[in-house]
């Protein structure tokens, strides 16, 4: 199993995407606007899983970064189910 990995795609701290590696088949990418989990895709999806914005400009900027299709956002709780099963494995 790989170890989990951090990057800043913006080269600031308040961006970051995980990279959990459970096995190569199933790495899960996790971005991070400051604490709070905003989106999340596996490598070979063609675009991210992203919630709405309910916090300000600059989370807005970092997730049109993953997404710029506003029309393309889920709810809290639509998120947190998608995103429970990817973590649990009940989803792929």
């Amino acid at each position: 199993m790989k170890l989990p990995t951090v990057k800043h795609p913006t080269d600031r701290p308040n961006f970051s995407v995980v990279t959990l590696n459970a096995a190569e088949d199933r790495e899960l990418w996790l971005a991070f606007s400051y604490e709070t989990c905003v989106g999340f895709m596996r490598p070979a999806w063609d675009k991210w899983v992203v919630r709405y914005n309910e916090w300000g400009p600059t989370t807005g900027k970092h997730m049109n970064l993953l997404n710029n299709d506003h029309a393309d956002r889920w709810n809290e709780e639509e998120f947190r189910w998608m995103l429970e099963g990817m973590l649990t494995g009940d989803a792929e």
